[in-house]
C-alpha cells in the first residue's frame, strides 16, 4: 500500500464514548449517517478521553485515516461529527442533524486557516514573506 502520511491531525473521541440516554436510539452508541435521528440525547462517557485522529484527502477529495492514527487504520474512509460546542465528559448533547452530503464542505469551514495582512510565512527556501504578498 502507498504511504499515507497525515494532512492534517487533531483530538477526537471515539464514538464508543458516546449513547443516547434519551431518544429514538435510547442505549445505543453513536452510529453512522443513516442509523443516528436529529433529537436523541447522547451522554458522553464520564471517563472519556481523546485521542488523536490523522486524516489526508486522497486523489477524489475522500477523507481518508492516515498513518499515526490512534483510531481507524490507515486508508480506510474518516468519519466524524461536528460538535456546535465544546465537549465535556458526563454531559448530554442532543444530535440536531446528520448530513452526509455536506460534511466534507461542513468540516472544510473549521480546518481552514485566515491570516491577518501583515503576517509573515516562511517558504521553503527560510524566506519569510508577508501573507498579502503571495501569488
Amino acid at each position: 500500500m502507498a504511504s499515507l502520511p497525515a494532512q492534517l491531525k487533531f483530538d477526537v473521541y471515539p464514538a464508543t464514548q458516546f449513547c443516547v440516554d434519551r431518544g429514538a436510539n435510547e442505549g445505543d452508541a453513536l452510529g453512522t449517517f443513516d442509523e443516528v435521528e436529529a433529537g436523541d440525547i447522547y451522554r458522553m462517557r464520564k471517563d472519556a478521553s481523546a485521542l488523536t485522529l490523522a486524516m489526508r484527502d486522497d486523489a477524489d477529495g475522500r477523507q481518508l485515516v492516515a498513518e499515526g492514527s490512534q483510531l481507524g487504520r490507515a486508508g480506510q474512509p474518516a468519519h466524524y461529527i461536528l460538535p456546535l460546542c465544546n465537549l465535556e465528559p458526563g454531559e448530554d448533547y442532543e444530535l440536531v442533524g446528520s448530513e452526509a452530503e455536506t460534511a466534507s464542505l461542513r468540516f472544510a469551514d473549521i480546518a481552514c486557516l485566515s491570516f491577518l495582512a501583515g503576517t509573515h510565512l516562511t517558504l521553503a527556501s527560510g524566506a519569510q514573506i508577508a501573507v498579502e504578498a503571495l501569488q
